[in-house]
């Protein structure tokens, strides 16, 4: 078991040990492995689990569904997520100018996929926003990171956020907060995660689904089997035809 150092190779067959408040970022096969919690892991099964989420599309059913807080008003009583009404016509104007008009202009980089210009104006807007406003803007620099495959960012972006029930991106954190934490393998604290707003969860089918499929994938990393297969089933319960019910499918026949 190796502790590692900037710039070390590890193999395959490598097994690292991580501290506290220590975060590695790997890269093997075209894969970046981020690690952010402390705990021992073995570098192939790390490829494996990786492996295994990308060919289910696990990381793009979770994001579909939290990219649809871009949608527009009329969207958005539509749209798959089905977690908020339709947006009004002065969304922000709640906000101050500077950052309500900041927030605006990253949201739609972020439409048309320019993360990096996007990440910039979110920065910009932070520096603008008062304590009321923080949380949100908090929000879209990790969803952004996220996007840019920063995971380490994203999480720390997010952790730092701490938005109402009320606010219309808090399913969208919820689930993003968890997706982050599965890939990134802290497999524990993405159950317990997912238990604390298992109440905000119920009321929406879809979010309730999706947050089940993440801790079926965090229960089958721990290789309790058992808890996955519950957690897998109950998902494909709900929806069986859905994106997340078929994903759940796919991670239950690996098991």
């Amino acid at each position: 078991m190796n502790g590692i150092s900037i710039g070390e190779v590890v193999l395959d067959s490598d097994t690292v040990r991580l501290d506290v408040g220590s975060v590695a970022e790997l890269t093997a096969r075209g894969v970046k492995l981020t690690l952010t919690r402390a705990g021992v892991y073995d570098i192939e099964a790390l490829l494996k689990a990786r492996g295994e989420s990308r060919s289910i599309g696990i990381a793009s059913v979770i994001g579909s569904k939290i990219a649809s807080i871009l949608d527009e008003p009329e969207r958005a009583q539509t749209a798959a997520m089905g977690v908020r009404g339709a947006k009004s016509e002065n969304e922000l104007d709640w906000m101050s100018g500077d950052t309500a008009e900041l927030m605006e202009t990253g949201k739609g980089h972020l439409t048309n996929s320019r993360f990096d210009d996007a990440l910039e104006i979110f920065e910009e807007a932070y520096d603008f926003a008062d304590i009321s406003e923080e949380t949100e803007v908090l929000f879209y620099l990790g969803y952004t990171n996220a996007l840019t495959g920063n995971l380490r960012m994203a999480l720390i972006y997010l952790s730092d956020a701490d938005p109402d029930s009320e606010a219309e991106f808090f399913i969208d954190f919820i689930l993003l907060k968890g997706q982050i934490l599965t890939e990134t393998f802290a497999y524990d604290e993405a159950i317990d995660w997912f238990a604390t707003y298992s109440a905000d969860l119920s009321g929406n089918q879809i979010a309730a689904q999706l947050a089940l499929l993440l801790q079926g994938v965090s229960y089958k990393g721990l290789d309790n089997v058992a808890q996955a297969r519950n957690a897998l089933q109950q998902a494909i319960n709900m929806d069986a035809s859905s994106d997340a019910g078929r994903a759940a499918q796919g991670v239950l026949k690996d098991l």
